[in-house]
């Protein structure tokens, strides 16, 4: 009788323990970890922030901050090396044409003052000798691959003209240009809107069917699991405590944690309000109307984009308004014009009963009363600055009764 030959993993993570620097939350990061990746197959890696899953997708791709936080036990095998006993030079050869990754934020991985086809160029550099016409060429392929419109137009923009979605799709184009046997997704739809994040998550489920590749996905988010994924493990404080095929675990999960997080999945019902619910309006926005005009010239007409077309709305104190639409619907320009971030064309903002005139009066009319919270804090957030500065400070004393 003849034996089934068994087929390797693309991927094998054996006990992998992940150290922390001294002062961390917790000594590992990652503790004991295991996890395997057939060809072809979807593994989705599950967990709320500070889990572990974005650690192990560092240490795959030999990024980690070391010597500060690093391996120090286990394995991390493909193509039947251990990747932790590769040293930067063998890293980076692997990198880009073996194993490709896609980080969540992709104006953080994309150089802002290099055009969309210098940066996918710089794969082909690394890895292969190509004429410039050639390589060209291949790029134009990529971008059309990952369905991008005008691939002749965006092979010479920058990032900052391309919405959010097609920089991930930038991103995937990059990271698949040398049809690599791994690609690690490091949460890239959790910025998109809902209808985009549908799209990115059929793309890289097309592009896996067609050329086969082992796809690791970090998400947090148990509805993108239940669209792509074929296995999942679940991780928790750096450990893994639940893992199978997809279908059992979304339809009979085993850990306590594991139930937690796919009850957390949105259902769409709608939450009951209080019938007794204060009439006072904190905000009262009527036919507000901004437009914005781009790339003009005394001889060429510029491009209108119309943000906000007579928006009207009201929202009561203790009350919550859900502004909902896709990318470029125009939802964070009205929030920036609340905000005094973005002055409109016409219309009126009234805060309390009071209009607020458009303008550098505008935010001292409102007294940092009207605040914003922003998609990527690492955007809003002062590298250089501590978060003990300023008015945080005393907020931290207030809450601590110390010093911050």
């Amino acid at each position: 009788m003849k034996m089934e030959k068994m087929e390797l993993p693309v991927l094998d993570i054996q006990n992998l323990d992940i150290r922390l620097p001294r002062g961390a939350d917790r000594e590992l990061a990652v503790q004991g970890a295991s996890l395997q990746l057939l060809q072809g197959q979807t593994l989705c890696v599950v967990g709320e922030s500070g889990s572990g899953k974005s650690m192990i997708a560092n240490a795959i791709m030999g990024l980690l901050p070391r010597p500060h936080v690093e391996p120090v036990a286990g394995k991390i095998l493909f193509d039947g090396k251990d990747l932790l006993q590769l040293n930067e030079g063998q890293l980076r050869e692997l990198r880009g044409r073996r194993m490709g990754m896609v980080f969540q934020e992709p104006m953080t991985a994309l150089n802002p003052v290099m055009r969309i086809g210098e940066q996918i160029a710089e794969v082909f550099d690394a890895h292969v000798s190509l004429s410039a016409a050639e390589k060209r060429q291949r790029i134009l392929a990529a971008l059309a691959d990952v369905g991008l419109p005008e691939p002749e137009v965006l092979i010479d923009s920058y990032p900052f003209r391309l919405s959010g979605g097609q920089r991930q799709r930038v991103m995937i184009a990059c990271a698949l240009v040398l049809e690599p046997a791994l690609l690690i997704c490091d949460e890239p739809t959790t910025a998109l809107d809902v209808t985009t994040q549908a799209q990115i998550l059929k793309l890289i489920r097309e592009l896996q069917q067609r050329k086969g590749t082992a796809v690791l996905f970090i998400t947090h988010d148990f509805g993108v699991v239940s669209e792509i994924a074929d296995q999942v493990v679940v991780m928790q404080t750096g450990q893994v405590v639940e893992a199978g095929p997809a279908a059992a675990v979304l339809a009979r999960p085993q850990h306590a944690y594991t139930r937690k997080l796919i009850a957390a999945i949105p259902n769409g019902q709608v939450r009951a309000t209080a019938e007794d619910r204060e009439i006072e309006h904190v905000l009262q926005v009527q036919d507000l109307r901004k437009t914005y005009v781009t790339g003009g010239s005394l001889f060429k007409k510029g491009r209108r984009v119309e943000a906000a077309k007579g928006l009207s709305f009201d929202v009561r104190r203790g009350e919550t308004l859900g502004l909902v639409g896709e990318s470029g619907s125009g939802k964070s320009t009205v929030g920036r014009c609340i905000v005094g971030l973005a002055p409109f064309d016409s219309g009126r903002i009234l805060f309390k009963g009071r209009a607020l005139q458009p303008g550098a009066q505008f935010r001292q009319q409102t007294q940092g009363k009207i605040q914003m919270g922003w998609i990527q804090p690492v955007d809003a957030t002062p590298s250089i600055k501590e978060v003990s500065m300023g008015r945080p400070a005393g907020w931290m004393q207030r809450l601590t009764g110390r010093g911050a």
